[in-house]
């Protein structure tokens, strides 16, 4: 499996090459889930090198598109150029469903480009001192307020 990275219109495009199967879906899967950490415009996956597609490993797609990390759909994430043999597998998984397939790497460009920009443009706020304090273990809240509560064995 080959993979090559390219930025275009600020939009990260990841070019595969051979195939997807058990030995190389694992790859795929952390090449992907970093390029979302770059918090790009849209991460486009241009399948037009990929020969084969495992069907146990199609799933990759939508792993990595509901992973934590990838904050999908605040980064579109659209897959393009499938060969008619892969773009089968992923249609019968119903992959298209919920990720956008496009027939060229130009339209997904295109369709990424397309997006509102209310939907781009999101104002990325660092958390808070309160939204902290809300989130921090109860024994460190309760540590002020004289409580007795300990969540530590005794």
């Amino acid at each position: 499996m080959e993979i090559q990275r390219s930025t275009r219109d600020g939009c990260v495009v990841v070019a595969f090459t051979g195939s997807i199967d058990l030995f190389s879906v694992s790859q795929v899967q952390r090449a992907l889930l970093k390029d979302f950490s770059d918090q790009p415009l849209a991460l486009i996956c241009d399948l037009a090198g990929v020969d084969t597609l495992d069907p146990v490993c199609a799933t990759v797609f939508s792993t990595v598109a509901n992973h934590p990390a990838s904050r999908w759909p605040d980064t579109s994430f659209l897959l393009c150029g499938a060969q008619p043999p892969v773009a089968e597998i992923l249609d019968r998984l119903q992959v298209p469903h919920f990720l956008q397939m496009y027939a060229s790497l130009q339209d997904a460009l295109d369709a990424a480009m397309a997006r509102p920009p209310y939907l781009r443009d999101e104002l990325r706020l660092a958390p808070t001192p309160t939204a902290r304090q809300q989130h921090a273990p109860s024994s460190e809240r309760c540590a002020g307020t004289g409580s007795s509560l300990s969540l530590t064995p005794p």
